[in-house]
C-alpha cells in the first residue's frame, strides 16, 4: 500500500541572507551617527575637543558593555585572540572616529565623505578573497567596479587638475576609507566575540588612547555647553548599536564586499539626504548618479553571489 502522505518540500534555504536585516540596521545607524558626527565636528574646532569627543564615545561603550555583560553573565575574557582582535578594532576605530570629527570640523561634505568611505569595498573584497578565500564572481566584480565610479561622480566629475586641488578633508577621507577596510577584516577575524565584550575591550582601547591626551591638553575646560556632552553620549550609544549590528551580520554569514555594499547603499542614500536637509549641502547631479551607481552595484553583487552559490 502506497503512503498517500505527500513528502514535505524542503524549506527554502535563506541562510545566505539572514544577515541582511543586520546590515540594513547598520547602514541606518551609520547615517544617524554621521549626522551627529558632523554636528559635533562643527562644534569642536580644536584637536583636543576632537579627542574628547572620541573618548566620550569609548567611555559609553565600556560602561554599557560592562553593564550588559554583568547582567547576562557574559565573561569578559574569551580566547586571547578575540581580546586582541577587539583591541585592534578599537585602535583603528579610534583613529577613524577622530578623523571623521576632523573632516567635519573642516566642513567636509557628508555625501562625498560617505561615498569615499564606501569605496572600502575594493580593499575589503581583496581582504575577503586573500584572507578568507571568499572569491568573487565576474558579476560581483562588476558591482565593485561600478561602486568605484561613484566617488568620481559624487565629486562632480573632476578633471585631473581638479583632483590635484581637492581640499585636505577629501584626502583624509581616503585615509579613513583604508582604515575602515582594514577594520572590516578585523571584524571578520573576530566575529566569534560577543558584541558587548568587543565594546568593552575596543572601547577601553579608545579611552586609553584619547583621555590621557585630553587631560594633558586641558580640553575638559573648553566645554561650555551640555549639548556637546549630549551629542557625544548619544553617539556612544549609536556606536554600541553599530558595532553590535556589524558583528551580528558576520555571525550570520555575511561576506565583506557584499555586506559592505548593502550597508553603504543605505548609509550613502540617507547620509546624502541628511546633508542636504540639515546642513544645506549641495544637491548635485553627481550625487544622484553616485547613489544610483551604488544601488546598481549592490544589485550586481547580490545576483553574482546568488549565481555563484547555486
Amino acid at each position: 500500500m502506497t503512503d498517500s502522505r505527500a513528502t514535505p518540500a524542503p524549506a527554502e534555504d535563506n541562510k545566505s541572507y539572514v544577515w541582511v536585516p543586520w546590515a540594513l540596521g547598520e547602514g541606518g545607524i551609520r547615517a544617524f551617527n554621521t549626522t551627529l558626527v558632523k554636528a559635533v565636528g562643527l562644534r569642536s574646532g580644536t584637536f583636543g575637543l576632537v579627542l574628547l569627543s572620541t573618548g566620550i564615545i569609548g567611555m559609553v561603550q565600556v560602561t554599557l558593555g560592562l553593564s550588559v555583560a554583568k547582567k547576562q553573565g557574559i565573561s569578559l575574557f574569551p580566547e586571547t585572540r578575540l581580546i586582541l582582535w577587539s583591541i585592534a578594532f578599537g585602535v583603528l576605530a579610534t583613529i577613524c572616529t577622530a578623523l571623521a570629527f576632523t573632516i567635519y570640523s573642516m566642513d567636509g561634505d557628508i555625501a562625498v565623505h560617505t561615498v569615499i568611505i564606501a569605496t572600502a569595498i575594493v580593499p575589503g573584497a581583496l581582504i575577503d578573497w586573500g584572507l578568507f578565500r571568499n572569491r568573487l564572481s565576474a558579476l560581483e566584480w562588476l558591482g565593485v567596479g561600478l561602486a568605484v565610479l561613484a566617488p568620481y561622480c559624487m565629486l562632480n566629475f573632476p578633471s585631473l587638475a581638479d583632483i590635484a586641488d581637492l581640499p585636505l578633508w577629501v584626502w583624509l577621507s581616503v585615509i579613513n576609507m583604508l582604515l575602515v577596510a582594514m577594520n572590516q577584516g578585523v571584524t571578520q577575524a573576530a566575529k566569534d566575540v560577543h558584541p558587548m565584550v568587543k565594546n568593552v575591550w575596543g572601547g577601553g582601547a579608545t579611552v586609553l588612547l584619547t583621555i590621557p591626551l585630553v587631560l594633558l591638553m586641558g580640553s575638559w575646560v573648553d566645554i561650555q555647553s551640555s549639548t556637546f556632552w549630549i551629542l557625544n553620549i548619544t553617539l556612544g550609544l549609536g556606536v554600541v548599536g553599530l558595532w553590535t549590528a556589524n558583528v551580528m551580520s558576520y555571525k550570520s554569514g555575511a561576506k565583506i564586499a557584499f555586506k559592505k555594499l548593502v550597508v553603504t547603499g543605505v548609509y550613502m542614500t540617507l547620509a546624502a539626504l541628511t546633508g542636504i536637509l540639515f546642513f544645506q549641502e549641495a544637491a548635485t547631479f553627481g550625487k544622484l548618479v553616485g547613489v544610483l551607481l551604488f544601488l546598481l552595484a549592490s544589485y550586481c553583487m547580490q545576483q553574482g553571489e546568488k549565481k555563484r552559490t547555486q
